[in-house]
């Protein structure tokens, strides 16, 4: 009987169970195998591996390796630590040794004085650009001279000491009146006759003519006429009347109110003389102050009527041309002047421009000293502001013309304990200005009168030349640009 009669002979029920079991067991053999095998391998390494670290571990310790405990190691590195600061301790010592005995050969050898220069000296005022007009910086005087200051609300100041009854009880009226006269130029009527104020009328009429279409005579001439009433209005409000008389009497009254609102008004003694010295040179003086109070327009004037010095025009914003106190101004030396000359944006109002600058070109030639503010407004925050040369352009204008000469730029400082104005918290804020009024005017002095507002100190700067600084400039651009000079 072969094999395929003999596994024919199975039922077949019971051939697919019998395959099933033998392939099972098969499978949990080899699975078997598989992790005895493992087993045997991991077993193996690890007990070499705990022999070797206990062999070590052992070795260590026979040989003395470690021999001390944690807290015998804390105590080493803190004994450590205790070496470098005695060690950093005794290295400040030495030092300290060691400047010491210098201290004590420097004291006590001898000193050669003659290889030190003295210190350099503050100098009594402000210098002017060593670079921009080295001339001028070198006229000079020495800057070693003591720097006394002197009251001008004081008669003391200038030895007016009265004598007699009558004189200590008119003293002040008897020092305004002793103010040297001046002879002040009154400019009006040339202004209008002049060249320059002629052809912008006529401009500005023809213009005018063009933009509404006239073209006969008699509009033509109406135009004319009326532009030329426009530019005697802008000069009426705008012209100084500079007066002894107005000085002597606003004087007298400021040497009575002042001192209720400050307790003193000082300037260097040498700036006047300084002053003074630049005056007998015949040249016209342009004021330049920082502007941080409307004080500031009767300082410098006051300053150099009490010094008994020439009083200069002063350029004022035309807010200020005000019934009653606009006169005063005036005859203190005021020549009131837009803040925004052109009217229209865009255009430009050559009445106004032209009259301004005759009106200055001709007080230049009059022999007039000026004082304008070069920041333009006032100062807000009370830091200085950026400068502005619209006004310094006319006296340049002149120079380069060949109408001026030459002139003497001094720049002033006045400073304040505490202004009058405030702190504009109200404009800082975004707030509107408001305009000045007579109302508001008296209010604030009658405000100011009942108040304290401490020192006020003025300087004067060195005087320096127009000339020499257009020339710098001109010299410095020409250098730039390889072209020579003409002037």
């Amino acid at each position: 009987m072969d094999s395929q009669d003999t596994m024919d002979m199975w039922p077949l029920h019971l051939e697919l169970p019998l395959v099933a079991a033998t392939i099972s067991s098969a499978s949990y053999l080899q699975i078997s195998i598989v992790f005895a095998f493992f087993y045997w391998l991991l077993n193996a390494r690890v007990r070499a591996m705990v022999n070797i670290m206990s062999t070590k571990i052992y070795e260590a310790y026979d040989s003395g390796s470690v021999k001390q405990g944690s807290s015998s190691l804390h105590h080493q590195l803190t004994q450590i630590q205790l070496k470098k600061r005695e060690k950093l301790a005794m290295t400040k010592e030495t030092a300290l040794a060691a400047v010491d005995t210098a201290m004590y050969n420097t004291k006590s050898t001898e000193w050669i004085t003659k290889h030190f220069s003295a210190p350099e000296k503050r100098p009594v005022t402000g210098m002017s650009c060593m670079k921009c007009t080295p001339t001028s910086r070198k006229s000079a005087q020495s800057s070693e001279r003591p720097l006394p200051g002197i009251n001008i609300l004081s008669l003391e100041a200038f030895n007016k000491q009265p004598k007699g009854f009558i004189a200590g009880a008119f003293a002040t009226i008897l020092h305004c009146a002793s103010f040297p006269s001046h002879n002040f130029p009154y400019i009006y009527n040339s202004v209008i006759q002049d060249v320059a104020v002629q052809d912008a009328i006529r401009q500005t009429a023809d213009e005018m003519a063009t933009e509404l279409g006239i073209t006969d005579q008699r509009g033509l001439q109406m135009l004319y006429t009326n532009n030329k009433n426009r530019a005697v209005k802008i000069l009426t409000r705008m012209h100084s009347k500079l007066s002894n008389m107005v000085l002597r009497i606003v004087t007298w009254v400021l040497n009575k109110t002042l001192p209720n609102l400050y307790t003193s008004m000082t300037i260097p003694v040498h700036q006047i003389e300084m002053l003074r010295e630049a005056s007998k040179k015949g040249l016209p003086i342009i004021y330049l102050p920082l502007h941080r109070s409307h004080i500031d327009y009767i300082a410098v004037t006051l300053t150099l009527c009490q010094s008994g010095l020439r009083s200069p025009l002063v350029a004022a914003g035309a807010n200020l041309n005000i019934p009653f106190f606009g006169r005063v101004l005036q005859g203190l030396g005021a020549f009131f002047i837009k803040r925004r000359i052109d009217p229209v944006s865009g255009k430009k109002d050559k009445i106004y421009r032209a009259l301004l600058h005759t009106y200055m070109t001709h007080c230049i030639e009059a022999g007039h000293h000026f004082e304008f503010f070069i920041e333009g407004g006032r100062t807000r925050s009370g830091k200085p502001c950026m400068p502005k040369g619209g006004l310094l352009s006319v006296f340049v204008d002149a120079y380069l013309s060949g109408v001026l000469e030459d002139a003497l730029l001094v720049p002033v400082s006045v400073n304040y304990e505490k202004i009058v104005e405030g702190s504009f918290v109200r404009e800082l804020t975004g707030e509107p200005k408001k305009p000045e009024t007579f109302v508001g005017a008296i209010k604030g002095i009658w405000k100011a009168l009942t108040d304290k507002y401490g020192m006020v100190r003025i300087d004067f700067n060195q005087p320096f030349s127009l000339h020499e600084l257009v020339r710098s400039f001109q010299g410095n651009k020409n250098l730039q640009n390889g072209r020579s000079l003409h002037v």
